[in-house]
C-alpha cells in the first residue's frame, strides 16, 4: 500500500502540539527554562518531538507510555508509535498503537486508511467499511488550503481517497464470497468502488488488479482484460500475477470466439493499449487537480 499524506500529519502534529508549554502565550523566554518548567510528560513528549532517529524516537514514546499512562498527550504517542511501526513494517504493533491512537484522537485520516486497507485485505471487511468511510467524511469536512499548498493538498486528498475506496472496494469483492445470494450486487458495488479509486489515482495498483478480478467473477471478459492490462502498465508487485490472468483470459476469449476481433490481439498489444489508457487517465486526473487549484487561486480560500 502507498504510504499516505505528509500533510494530514502535519496538520494533526500541529493540533495536538497547540496546547503544549512551548506554544502558551506570553512567552519571548529562553526555550531550555521554559522546557524545565513545563510538566514532566511535556518535557518528554518535546524530547520525543526533538529525536531524529526514528528508532531513538520510538524507544522514548514507549517509555512515555509507561511512565505517563494518564497524560493527555497519551493519544499523540500512540499515534507515533503507529506511523513507526508503519514505517518498519510491523503489522501488529501498527494495528495496536493505531487503534489506541483512535481512541483518543478519531479523526486521523493516516492511520485510518491504513488501517482500512489492512483489516480489508485481512479478510475484515466490516471494519475495512467502518473507516474507509470515515475517512471519506473526513475529506468532505476539510477546509480549502491555502493558494501556496493548493496543488500539494488537492493531489493528496486524491490519494488518500482513492485508498479508502479501494479499501471499500476489497471488502465488497470478500463480501460477494461470503453471501452467494448477494454476489452479483456486491460485485458490482466493489468494481465501482475500484473505478473510482483509479479515477482518483490512476496508478493505483491494487485498484486495477482487485478491479480485473470482480469483472472477472462476473464472467465480464472484456472488462477483466483491461484492468489486467492497466495494472500490466502500472508495474509494480501486482504486475506479474495481472499479466499471468490476462494471459488466461485471452486464450479463453479466442477459444470461444475464434473469429472475433481479438484473434489477432496479443498480450502485449493489449498491455500498450493500457499504457495508453493510463497516460490518458493520468492527463485527465492532472486537469481535474488544476482545475481545483486555479478555481481556489480565483476565488479564494
Amino acid at each position: 500500500m502507498k504510504k499516505v499524506i505528509s500533510i494530514f500529519i502535519m496538520i494533526l502534529c500541529i493540533a495536538s502540539s497547540g496546547s503544549l508549554w512551548a506554544r502558551q502565550e506570553g512567552t519571548s523566554q529562553d526555550a531550555a527554562v521554559q522546557d524545565t518548567a513545563a510538566p514532566t510528560d511535556v518535557q518528554a513528549w518535546n524530547k520525543i518531538s526533538s529525536t531524529i532517529d526514528p528508532q531513538s524516537r520510538s524507544e522514548l514514546a514507549l517509555n512515555f507510555l509507561e511512565s505517563y499512562p494518564d497524560s493527555d498527550l497519551l493519544y499523540s504517542v500512540h499515534h507515533l508509535l503507529a506511523l513507526y511501526y508503519l514505517g518498519v513494517n510491523d503489522q501488529s504493533q501498527f494495528i495496536l498503537h493505531g487503534e489506541k491512537a483512535l481512541e483518543g484522537l478519531p479523526d486521523l485520516p493516516d492511520i485510518l486508511a491504513h488501517l482500512a486497507f489492512i483489516y480489508a485485505e485481512s479478510n475484515q471487511p466490516a471494519e475495512a467499511v467502518k473507516k474507509s468511510v470515515k475517512v471519506l467524511q473526513l475529506i468532505k469536512s476539510l477546509p480549502d488550503p491555502d493558494e501556496a499548498s493548493a496543488l500539494d493538498w488537492y493531489s493528496q486528498l486524491d490519494r488518500l481517497e482513492a485508498e479508502a475506496n479501494y479499501s471499500l472496494g476489497r471488502a465488497y469483492l470478500t463480501y460477494s464470497d461470503q453471501d452467494p445470494e448477494k454476489r452479483e450486487m456486491n460485485l458490482t458495488r466493489a468494481i465501482g468502488y475500484f473505478q473510482s479509486s483509479l479515477q482518483h489515482d490512476p496508478r493505483h495498483a491494487y485498484s486495477s488488479l482487485r478491479l480485473g478480478h470482480a469483472y472477472s467473477n462476473l464472467n465480464r471478459a472484456v472488462g477483466a482484460v483491461n484492468a489486467y492490462a492497466r495494472a500490466v502498465a502500472i508495474g509494480g508487485r501486482t504486475a506479474e500475477p495481472a499479466r499471468q490472468e490476462l494471459s488466461r483470459l485471452l486464450a479463453l476469449i479466442k477459444e470461444a470466439a475464434p473469429d472475433s476481433e481479438w484473434k489477432d490481439k496479443t498480450i502485449e498489444s493489449i498491455i500498450k493499449d493500457g499504457e495508453v489508457e493510463l497516460a490518458e487517465a493520468e492527463r485527465i486526473a492532472r486537469e481535474a487537480i488544476a482545475e481545483k487549484t486555479a478555481k481556489l487561486k480565483a476565488f479564494g480560500s
